[in-house]
């Protein structure tokens, strides 16, 4: 049975800003500017290290319609020296980078194969003479697109390995908008063995075994909500059947989550030392939020000066080997004071009754709060929505700002 190798890639984003990032110095900051196209670049030296047959890209290549040739050219470049080495590119775009919005000069190496917006469309790749895998995808025509659109996958042809490329929300990921929303039975009406999939950046495997239904997610993240390492997805098959998919971190900035307790701490420089024990690096850059939780006497002092916790934190924490950095992006303070909120609720006084009253308010009560913000046309656009657990920490932190001064008078 013919054996294939080959690296599935989606959402490179290339030339994408870095979102949320303050104070940043020069040198960060020309390195966050270049992340993607540094990934990509390990997107194509992993393909020639793992001598692999052809590499999948399922959509959002460029970050937006509205982007330069910079990005193009780029891409061309990376493609350009697969093709050198014997290695073809399967290309569709994404609702970020869709065809209307796209259309250059530049040229591409024959073994580029960019799939159009129409449907029914279809490559072979050969092992020499023999058709061993045909790759079906379409692009997005536009950003938004129709409930038919890529409604024709299809399996055609002889070829043992068959491929669909597409960049769609399969089973409703809420995290992610919903173009060309499927499921994953619709996906296996298809008859095809694996999914190459783009849009939704976390990696998922959705289905391990035919049809094989996959995302990679991006390969460089871009913001707090992207963190941990960032690939693609190296697959190697016999026959119709995936038989080995491992993971490819090709990020060259890693972001990461740490929250650090306060209970039993006394000193700032004991609080330092604990979050320098959190901070790992895998050798590539690494860009930390630190949120501080539990109760301890150190609230009262980061309440006072969170800045200059903020400050030591960052100085204590950097790191310039090579290329490489260590940032602090932000420091953010969920802690409480030594009492007991829970149980101060429980006086017949006015701290009780304020107590009582916070107890009681939801989070669907912060988001009715919130609504004129989102509902104002020139704060929308700057705005991103929030999850339940950031509701939550907003109204934590609105009790805290009411009642602890109250009850440092006490």
């Amino acid at each position: 049975m013919p054996t294939l190798s080959f690296i599935h890639a989606a959402d490179l984003h290339l030339d994408s800003p870095f979102v949320g990032l303050q104070q940043v110095n020069e040198q960060i900051a020309q390195r966050l500017r270049d992340a993607t196209f540094e990934a990509f670049d390990n997107l194509v030296q992993a393909a020639l290290d793992h001598e692999v047959d052809f590499i999948l890209v399922a959509g959002d290549v460029y970050d937006s319609a509205e982007g330069g040739l910079r990005a193009q050219a780029h891409f061309r470049k990376g493609l350009t020296k697969l093709a050198l080495r014997g290695i073809p590119s399967y290309v569709v775009h994404g609702n970020h980078d869709p065809l209307d919005r796209w259309i250059s000069a530049i040229d591409w190496p024959d073994e580029v194969k960019v799939f159009s917006k129409e449907d029914n469309q279809s490559h072979t790749f050969y092992k020499g003479d023999e058709p061993v895998a045909r790759i079906h995808g379409i692009s997005y025509p536009t950003k938004r697109v129709s409930e038919t659109f890529g409604r024709k996958f299809q399996r055609t042809g002889p070829e043992p390995f068959q491929i669909g490329l597409f960049h769609c929300n399969v089973n409703g990921d809420p995290r992610h908008d919903d173009y060309a929303p499927r499921t994953l039975d619709e996906l296996r009406e298809c008859n095809l063995d694996y999914w190459a999939l783009g849009h939704v950046h976390e990696r998922k495997v959705l289905n391990d075994n035919s049809p094989f239904v996959a995302y990679p997610g991006n390969i460089q993240g871009r913001h707090i909500r992207e963190t941990g390492p960032r690939g693609a997805m190296l697959i190697r098959t016999r026959g119709a059947t995936v038989e080995h998919h491992e993971f490819l971190p090709l990020h060259t900035v890693r972001w990461e989550h740490n929250h650090v307790d306060i209970g039993g701490l006394t000193t700032v420089d004991g609080l330092i030392e604990q979050i320098q024990n959190g901070v790992e690096s895998d050798g590539r850059s690494l860009i930390v939020r630190i949120t501080l939780t539990g109760r301890g006497p150190l609230h009262t002092q980061l309440a006072r000066d969170l800045q200059g916790v903020l400050g030591m934190v960052r100085e204590s924490c950097a790191s310039t080997a090579g290329n490489q950095f260590v940032w602090i992006e932000r420091v953010e303070d969920r802690t409480r004071p030594e009492v007991d909120l829970v149980e101060r609720a429980n006086e017949e006084d006015f701290v009780g009754s304020l107590l009582r009253i916070a107890g009681s308010l939801q989070t669907e009560d912060i988001t009715a709060a919130l609504n004129g913000l989102w509902l104002n046309n020139r704060a929308s656009g700057h705005l991103q929505s929030l999850e339940e657990h950031e509701l939550a920490a907003i109204l934590d932190q609105a009790v805290a700002m009411v009642a602890e001064p109250l009850l440092e008078d006490e």
